[in-house]
């Protein structure tokens, strides 16, 4: 499994106003020190994270389309803060006014607990995976100065000795589809440790937009502190996917209806198409 360095020291929470903004916005960050020397183990472990941060993302879209959800929308990514630091960045957008912000931020910090004490089902790794390599795939179809295939191989088995860097992208890439078919629900564990709001490598984020009320550094603290004791007794279940809403389950009817009247259409014609050869 690849290994993740410790997290750095933080603890920081930042709540402001912008007056270029359009839209409220919680941001929970978890940082690490970056990689500056690319190579295979580095490229095992990047694919481990786009899956795992995949998975994340899926989650925070289906949350997002339940009732009662406190946040509009949200995205789960990696930001590179400088050369040396990178981070997991959770970001959701929210409705106007501390009591949005510190709901949202709240749900936020639910899921990340999720991940850090559960991870993912093997069902989530599976689909992750395969999305993460299929964009890998189309790179390496839509690239014209690729290498043959044997040569790139052969570059793979060279580059995965400790210590050699990455000299192609093409290269890169190969290697990115081999680990994308190694990925496991274990692989996430030295990652998913690093999101833990109880340790030192976390920064809360909260932007307004300029003339909105602004959070308070005290009542941010105060949510997630409230929110681990909660965990400490009650510890968050594992993923399990709500029931879709009624607007999706509407969708869906809709979606299957329009289906089977085009697969009526077509076995309509079918047969007239025999008739008119009978006849």
């Amino acid at each position: 499994v690849p290994s993740f360095v410790l997290p750095v020291p933080t603890r920081a929470v930042v709540a402001y106003s912008d007056p270029e903004l359009y839209t409220a916005s919680v941001k929970l960050s978890f940082c690490f020190p970056n990689c500056t020397t690319p190579s295979s183990a580095w490229l095992q472990r990047e694919v481990v994270k786009e899956v795992f941060l995949d998975v994340l993302d899926r989650r925070f879209s289906v949350l997002r389309q339940q009732a009662g959800c406190p946040f509009l929308t949200a995205i789960v990514g990696a930001e590179d803060l400088d050369q040396t630091l990178t981070a997991v960045c959770f970001t959701a957008a929210c409705l106007q006014g501390p009591e949005a912000a510190l709901a949202t931020l709240a749900a936020v910090a639910k899921e990340v607990e999720r991940a850090r004490v559960h991870g993912a089902t093997e069902h989530e790794v599976a689909v992750s995976a395969s999305r993460t390599k299929s964009v890998g795939e189309s790179d390496l179809v839509e690239r014209h100065d690729v290498a043959s295939e044997d040569h790139a191989e052969n570059f793979v088995e060279y580059l995965s000795r400790p210590g050699i860097a990455i000299t192609s992208e093409a290269v890169g890439t190969r290697i990115r589809l081999t680990a994308c078919d190694a990925v496991t629900v274990d692989s996430f564990d030295p990652l998913r440790r690093l999101l833990d709001l109880r340790g030192p490598g976390w920064i809360c984020e909260i932007r307004q937009v300029a003339g909105a009320p602004t959070v308070q550094e005290e009542q941010v603290r105060e949510v997630l502190e409230r929110e681990l004791a909660r965990w400490d007794s009650s510890p968050v279940e594992p993923w399990s996917p709500p029931p879709p809403s009624a607007a999706a389950c509407l969708g869906a009817h809709f979606a299957e209806e329009s289906g089977d009247s085009e697969e009526g259409s077509a076995s309509g014609d079918d047969s007239g198409s025999a008739e008119d050869e009978d006849g």
